[in-house]
């Protein structure tokens, strides 16, 4: 959730309560291409902490975070976000 003040976007921070976890990273990619430049910034990179259930998941597997998407697990304490 977001708003714009003053020209900025401002983010809403969101808190998801997890009783056991682990240190985890999502890479979200974006637009590879600005304005037909290669774009620096078309690799986004999200720490958080995901259920340890995750962690348990082999490489390829398909899990869902909440309030995030679907992301495929790429090795371990790295997934890529899908949609």
């Amino acid at each position: 959730v977001g708003a714009v003040v003053e020209g900025k976007e401002k983010v809403a921070k969101k808190v998801q309560w997890v009783c056991e976890g682990e240190e985890c990273e999502v890479y979200v990619p974006q637009d590879l291409l600005k304005e037909g430049e290669f774009n620096e910034q078309s690799l986004k990179i999200i720490k958080g902490i995901a259920e340890s259930a995750a962690s348990e998941e082999g490489k390829g597997a398909v899990v869902q975070f909440e309030r995030f998407g679907f992301c495929v697990k790429d090795r371990e304490k790295r997934y890529i976000w899908s949609c």
